[in-house]
């Protein structure tokens, strides 16, 4: 991949143009005036730089790294991107940008949502265009060099961007999709503008996740929550009826299992607080449900009994025995798994959508009580059907803890698309 096309030729765009032909690259350069306006630019880095307009810096690119205003990103030449492995350096910045509302989500997402052909990939967007033309440095040992996160859905052109950043002489750290930008890579986020070397970003990262206790650890969501949190460095517990060992043994990395049933909440309170004796808690995920798949209308008060305290009680439970802990702590987060059935009714799914949907109410209320407490509370509504061999369980993941970092919106829906 030697041919890397630039629209937007400003300080990120001009930069990466020089630090490109230094590392042997050709250059595609263009902005929205034309390539006249970039004659005496394009002269001053030599014979392996060219203007053009943006249309063919799209089209001949190997890689196209856009680096024009968030705003103006709808004017981006869609079917020339169209299977290029798209960068994106822009940043939602409101003064400039306007008010957007993301509904929760990365803003990343929003240009692969324009683009779906493109394989869009968030990167150089969390340096300063002076860092960034002074601070890479192939000849040091990766872990040394300054960190530049990158997430994207496509693992192949989050991999090939992760090998222009190491030419380029910064250490690459991968997020995971573009959902795992939020609250990190992103304005305000804990790697945002922040000058650390890969190592120690790493560091931040996994110190932030700290221990993640998963209520409700079946195979699809539950170890898609523990892989999330192992892959950032951080400590996991599963807790579930069954005592989740073959989820356990299917992760990477170390992984404690507690079996206790959440419907029984003096067991599930007991098995919380000794945990957090042990090592404090600073994300606990709930993911727990009883669902009868009898029609509602062929259920009785016991069976309504069950789900509430498997699928709410069990929560609230968490919540009354941690929230005084986090609240002495000064930090802690209450994420919960949230369905459609929230959303919309199924009565062929018993009292699934009553049960979900008093859940749903339940987070939003409490994450407003916490809106001026250093404590989170938010869901993910999963408005598909979740297959544990497909993608949507780390979608999911990536949605939820997006939320968590951001700690800006209580609630994303993610959806089959």
């Amino acid at each position: 991949m030697k041919t890397i096309g630039i629209i937007g030729a400003g300080n990120i765009g001009g930069t990466l143009a020089e630090l490109l032909v230094k590392a042997g690259y050709e250059v595609v350069l263009a902005n929205s005036r034309g390539p006249d306006t970039l004659a005496e630019r394009v002269a001053s880095l030599g014979p392996r730089a060219r203007a053009a307009t943006v249309e063919e810096a799209a089209r001949e690119g190997d890689m196209v790294i856009e680096a024009i205003p968030y705003g103006r990103l709808d004017a981006l030449p869609r079917e020339a991107l169209a299977g290029k492995i798209l960068v994106t350096a822009a940043n939602h910045y409101p003064e400039r940008d306007g008010d957007i509302d993301h509904e929760g989500h990365a803003e990343s997402m929003r240009l692969q949502a324009m683009i779906p052909a493109a394989r869009v990939v968030k990167a150089f967007n969390t340096i300063y265009f002076k860092h960034l033309a002074a601070q890479g440095d192939p000849l040091r040992p990766l872990a040394q060099r300054r960190v530049l996160p990158l997430a994207g859905d496509d693992a192949d052109a989050v991999n090939a961007v992760a090998e222009l950043v190491t030419a380029l002489g910064f250490g690459p750290l991968r997020l995971g999709r573009l959902a795992a930008s939020r609250g990190i890579a992103e304005p305000g986020g804990l790697l945002y503008n922040q000058d650390l070397t890969l190592e120690a970003a790493e560091a931040r990262l996994a110190e932030d996740t700290g221990h993640v206790v998963v209520v409700g650890a079946g195979p699809g969501l539950g170890a898609a929550y523990a892989r999330k949190a192992l892959r950032r460095g951080g400590r996991v517990t599963l807790l579930s009826r069954s005592g989740a060992a073959e989820v356990a043994a299917g992760l990477e990395g170390e992984v404690r299992t507690v079996a206790v049933d959440a419907g029984d909440h003096d067991a599930l309170a007991t098995a919380l607080a000794a945990l957090d004796d042990d090592a404090p808690i600073d994300t606990v995920v709930f993911n727990a449900v009883a669902v009868h798949t009898s029609a509602l209308t062929e259920l009785d008060t016991a069976a309504l009994e069950t789900e509430l305290r498997v699928g709410l009680s069990a929560w609230w439970t968490v919540v009354e025995t941690l929230r005084p802990r986090f609240a002495r702590r000064g930090r802690g987060s209450f994420l919960v798994t949230g369905g459609g059935a929230g959303l919309h009714p199924m009565p062929e799914m018993g009292f699934l959508s009553v049960v979900k949907a008093a859940l749903r109410m339940a987070v939003l209320t409490l994450n407003r009580g916490l809106v001026d407490k250093p404590l989170f509370a938010g869901t993910a509504t999963v408005a598909t059907f979740v297959d544990p061999r497909s993608e949507v369980p780390d979608r999911v993941a990536d949605a939820l803890f997006g939320l968590r970092d951001a700690r800006a919106d209580a609630e994303v829906v993610v959806t089959g698309s």
